[in-house]
């Protein structure tokens, strides 16, 4: 296990970044976070954070007109429609 104590094995350092001032917020306030927030994406279009908790879904209307995608909440809460120009 790597401690950062072994010579030529440093730790890397933790990023620090400083509070901005005026965040924009798009979605909703209640996604900003006072600190980095690693998310991911998967195949299914599921955003979750670093412990699996699921922030937000992509869910597609395949037999739509314009092919549209809808980004919801966990809670299933439409945020923005997106579609294909």
């Amino acid at each position: 296990m790597a401690t950062g104590k072994e010579p030529g094995n440093p730790v890397p350092a933790m990023r620090t970044y400083p509070p901005v001032e005026h965040p924009v917020v798009v979605i909703g306030p209640q996604y900003l976070a006072q600190y980095p927030v690693e998310l991911f994406v998967n195949s299914y279009f599921k955003v979750s954070d670093i412990n699996g908790t699921l922030i937000f879904q992509v869910n597609s209307k395949l037999l739509s007109l314009h092919d549209r995608s809808f980004l919801k909440d966990a809670a299933g809460n439409t945020y923005v429609n997106l579609r294909q120009k």
